[in-house]
């Protein structure tokens, strides 16, 4: 998700992150070293993190030993990260197809205020970066969608790139009936690891939002997965409430893929697929955290 950035702005999370992860000074000359970019440089994005979200970092600079940050709690370098993200136009236009396809770019113009050739320059970017993924945002007769491969993966991937982009203070994820879907395959010891696993049922809840999305959209997956016992006649009604062309056949492939992550695999080629992704989304979600003691 960090290659739509553009350079000046991943720039600023490296240093930020190399901050985060020393609890001593490092002064300009050593983060101009480890980040590549000349220490004037470094000396204004130092600016910008002090202006921007100083009073969170308790950011401290010396002319002799250099510049340290204080807090360097998990929490106000996840807020910090999910600023700086919501501030991407690659992010929120691909955000916004993903909510609301098939609209013109006057549309998307009006909704993130960016002229439309910003939004030109920026699609073959984001293409780049799907593309790698099995995926595209497609333009035809100025109506623009996702398009993918496997609709199941995009379906795994755009759950972590929400969480990444919003943080992951999310409510309304259907845990309820997520876990109705755990109780099928596991019981015990199991059961409670998986239901009390905060970041899977997290993931798991998004994913299950993603869904109702896409199938809502049209984008649909089939499936003779049998739901019977693992959603409520009230939990449909709501769901419908939100996504009108949602049926019971619309939860089918949700819930069979949910299902095939706690209880085994179709194929070889599934398994590798979503436990790459997985890798993927973890390690994203982390990455500032290895180093970072919790405050």
């Amino acid at each position: 998700m960090r290659n739509l950035l553009d350079l000046s702005t991943q720039r600023l999370i490296r240093l930020l992150e190399a901050l985060a992860s020393q609890e001593d000074w490092m002064t300009t000359g050593e983060l101009s070293s480890l980040i590549g970019a000349s220490e004037r440089t470094i000396s204004e994005d130092i600016d910008v993190l002090s202006k921007r979200w100083g009073q969170y970092l308790d950011i401290e600079t010396s002319t002799k030993k250099g510049v340290k940050i204080r807090n360097q709690s998990t929490s106000v370098l996840g807020k910090i990260l999910v600023d700086i993200f919501n501030e991407s136009t690659a992010l929120r236009f691909l955000e916004e197809i993903l909510f609301f396809p098939h609209n013109g770019t006057e549309f998307y113009e009006d909704r993130l205020f960016v002229s439309r050739s910003t939004l030109t320059r920026l699609l073959p970017r984001i293409n780049k970066y799907l593309s790698k993924r099995g995926m595209s945002a497609v333009r035809r007769n100025n109506s623009y969608q996702l398009v993918a491969e496997d609709e199941q993966r995009l379906r795994d991937f755009f759950a972590g790139f929400l969480i990444e982009l919003n943080g992951i203070d999310l409510s309304g994820v259907p845990h309820a009936v997520i876990r109705r879907i755990y109780s099928r395959s596991l019981n015990g010891q199991e059961f409670d690891f998986a239901v009390n696993d905060e970041l899977s049922k997290l993931f798991n809840g998004v994913f299950y939002f993603v869904s109702l999305l896409r199938e809502n959209q049209g984008y649909n997956v089939s499936s003779a997965y049998d739901i019977e016992g693992e959603i409520e006649d009230g939990e449909l009604s709501y769901f419908r409430g939100l996504f009108p062309n949602i049926s019971a056949d619309n939860l089918r492939p949700i819930h069979k893929f949910i299902r095939d992550q706690i209880s085994g695999w179709t194929s070889e080629e599934e398994r590798a697929l979503v436990q790459r992704e997985t890798a993927v989304f973890f390690e994203n979600i982390f990455r500032e955290i290895a180093h970072a003691p919790c405050g």
